[in-house]
């Protein structure tokens, strides 16, 4: 993101592979990452409506601005697993828009 703040960069910008991944192909990295232990039982469920099966990000600006990734999609899933438990208990205490009173 260094990268984005010296360019001066003001608008959203997509940073990704410009592959697409399907949503089953994604649990599937996050359940078979080494940093989880216990490995969920995960239940598609048919009934629903099915949506996208796979939603590619347009990165054509930030392939312009010569912004590409740095980490692979295993590597980005385990960091922020790694985030998340170190961070978990502090995620309980911030301000919850939806639940407290405005």
């Amino acid at each position: 993101m260094v990268q984005v703040v010296l360019k001066k960069i003001q608008k959203p910008i997509n940073i990704g592979s410009g592959t697409g991944i399907s949503i089953k192909e994604l649990v599937n990295t996050i359940i078979n990452s080494n940093k989880i232990k216990i490995k969920p039982k995960v239940i598609f469920d048919r009934n629903k409506p099915t949506g996208d099966k796979v939603r590619i990000l347009d990165t054509s600006f930030a392939q312009r601005e010569k912004i590409f990734p740095k980490k692979k999609l295993q590597e980005g899933i385990d960091d922020t697993i790694d985030w998340y438990l170190k961070n978990k208990n502090s995620l309980q205490k911030r301000y919850n828009y939806f639940k407290e009173n405005n």
